[in-house]
């Protein structure tokens, strides 16, 4: 069984609960025992809650608080339902503190999720509530009685016709390859699935709405991508604001579904691609009800937090990002937005804490950042503001955390192993690589507080480290390793053969230069202007996407098509390293070397 609950007002009311079904045998999972009990084992909670809300035969919500703003709980009893759909054998029941108003039900309802749908009990005693619950229980922990099945008509004649013409949408984008203006054909075909979709909101049948909305984004999600020119939100939007004009719990239903969405890009199966496309989907009817509606605002944050509290991707996160950042550009005008930008930072921020704790992912808000840059320009903002102003203070804390985690994870790490250092060495590497960007000096600040400790054994570790690994020694000591572009940019000036006479670095073929970060729109078009700059031109020579970029280096390095020239190769690398951030660089090197002395090969 998994028992959910707010923790500053349910704990006693779940504890008692478990130890009264523990003393019939009926194994329960209760957070905050059962985490504690896993992360001594050094196993993630996170990891550990999902297993329980897998395997779990009943799933208790326990509503002791007036107020549901725990994403937590929302997560959890969204999961449950997704069980619950799937499962015959899973049920869900839903205690009430009779002293507490029904509002959660209310804004569960503004999800989509209907409470009425699952048995409900009132209790007014932590020992009435353990009671009730335990008199519906087998002893397997299966619910006594089979779960409610309310006998909700299906409207099979709309799913047949809905889903013939969404078929016949597919194979003509299929066919035309998805690209170019859209046909008349597909315009009349979309058309008339708006048109059938919106007769079941006027009819307010939440189940074909539901099934309408997974169907529709599932089948033309993919025509969205890169050159294909479907826009899925304008299909949706037309089809959420009918939805809200005819009634908020219909935008639940709608919304619920792409909560479902989802989930399912998490788990059975992990698609970032499909979950992406589902947040973007939210991020716009976020925005576009910002103004409208903030209700509906904060379902399509909560739903968009979700998945990015458990894919730890950046282009789920980042939309989190740019809805805050939407938001925050209105506090001015709504004051009330004010604690709606506050709670999404404190999201943000716990989602980078989670990602750095439970896997090491140190990068997860970073690269989110830069991929809200990248994509800033298509929801006609600048994140930049509120970055400087809301994101890299919450950054700069959790640095600080990773650090102090870090050091004190070397005291542990000296005591229990005193001779593996190699996974206290890439956490380290780790740690500056992710944030020396935003903390130049964080290196020697973890050896300063190294050093503060004054443990010879742990001094003597932390030495061992940085002599063991190349990138450290660069760091702490000073050597000759390339870490930047800049100082490959200087290696090639120093060490090409400029003169032409064999001896030293000669570079050719094509090379390939990575970026740091997805690119937008616009920075890659300064790119494309630059290289025009310097005589290259797009096509077999030079091609360029978000993500990196190709050029022939035989064009720059060999301009007479003999003589080598690594001026003009340098010139250009020059420029690029001016206007964006480089990851990697890859090309042909030829190393002609000088002969001091014959070799005497004879035996």
């Amino acid at each position: 069984m998994f028992i959910c609950y707010e923790t500053t007002t349910g704990s006693d009311l779940a504890e008692n609960l478990q130890n009264a079904l523990r003393k019939r045998g009926i194994v329960s999972f209760v957070a905050k025992p059962d985490l504690r009990k896993h992360i001594r084992e050094m196993k993630t909670w996170k990891a550990n809650r999902d297993e329980a809300l897998k395997t779990a035969h009943t799933f208790i919500l326990i509503l002791s608080f007036e107020e549901l703003t725990s994403s937590e709980i929302i997560y959890e009893f969204k999961f449950a339902i997704w069980r619950n759909k799937r499962d015959s054998t899973f049920s869900i029941i839903i205690a009430h503190d009779k002293i507490i108003p029904r509002t959660q039900q209310e804004i569960l309802s503004s999800m989509g999720i209907d409470t009425a749908e699952f048995p409900q009990i009132d209790f007014d005693t932590k020992e009435k509530l353990a009671r009730i619950i335990s008199s519906r229980l087998n002893d397997d922990g299966t619910v006594r009685e089979p779960r409610s099945k309310y006998a909700i008509p299906e409207n099979i004649e709309f799913k047949e016709e809905f889903s013939s013409v969404l078929t016949i949408v597919t194979r003509l984008l299929e066919k035309s390859d998805g690209r170019g203006p859209p046909t008349k054909e597909v315009e009349s075909s979309i058309n008339k699935l708006v048109m059938l979709f919106k007769k079941q909101i006027d009819n307010w049948d939440f189940t074909a709405v539901e099934f309408a909305t997974k169907e529709l984004f599932m089948k033309l999600y993919k025509f969205t991508e890169n050159d294909y020119y479907l826009e899925l939100y304008s299909i949706f939007k037309d089809l959420f604001e009918r939805a809200h004009s005819v009634n908020l719990r219909i935008v639940g239903t709608m919304i619920n579904a792409f909560n479902e969405i989802l989930l399912e890009s998490w788990i059975p199966k992990y698609d970032v691609e499909k979950g992406e496309e589902a947040a973007r989907v939210l991020l716009r009817l976020g925005i576009d009800f910002l103004k409208r509606d903030h209700s509906v605002t904060r379902v399509c944050a909560m739903s968009i937090n979700d998945l990015a509290m458990e894919m730890y991707e950046p282009q789920i996160l980042s939309k989190e990002i740019i809805l805050a950042t939407c938001a925050h550009e209105m506090v001015e005008v709504k004051p009330e937005m004010k604690d709606f930008v506050d709670e999404l930072v404190d999201l943000i921020q716990s989602n980078d804490q989670l990602a750095s704790e439970q896997a090491h992912r140190y990068t997860y808000l970073t690269k989110s950042i830069d991929y809200a840059h990248a994509e800033q320009g298509d929801y006609g903002i600048n994140i930049t503001n509120f970055e400087e102003q809301f994101l890299y203070p919450r950054l700069k804390e959790n640095i600080n955390a990773n650090i102090e985690d870090y050091v004190n994870f070397l005291t542990e790490f000296e005591i229990e192993d005193r001779d593996s250092v190699t996974s206290a060495t890439y956490d380290l590497i780790d740690l500056i690589t992710v944030y020396e960007s935003v903390c130049p000096n964080i290196a020697f600040e973890i050896g300063r507080l190294v050093s503060q400790m004054s443990v010879k054994s742990i001094e003597e570790m932390f030495n061992h480290m940085v002599e063991g690994s190349k990138f450290l020694t660069k760091i702490y000591r000073g050597s000759e390793m390339l870490s930047t572009f800049d100082e490959l940019i200087r290696f090639l000036e120093v060490n090409s053969d400029s003169e032409n006479i064999g001896v030293g670095m000669k570079t050719w073929g094509f090379t390939t230069i990575k970026f740091a970060r997805k690119l937008s729109r616009e920075e890659q078009r300064n790119l494309e202007t630059l290289a025009q700059k310097h005589g290259i031109l797009y096509g077999a020579d030079f091609k360029l996407d978000s993500e990196e970029m190709m050029f022939t280096v035989d064009f720059l390095a060999y301009p007479n098509k003999s003589a080598y020239d690594v001026g003009k190769l340098v010139a250009f690398l020059k420029d690029v390293n001016n206007t964006v951030s480089i990851a990697s660089y890859s090309t042909g090197i030829d190393i002609g070397l000088r002969k001091l002395s014959e070799k005497n090969v004879s035996k």
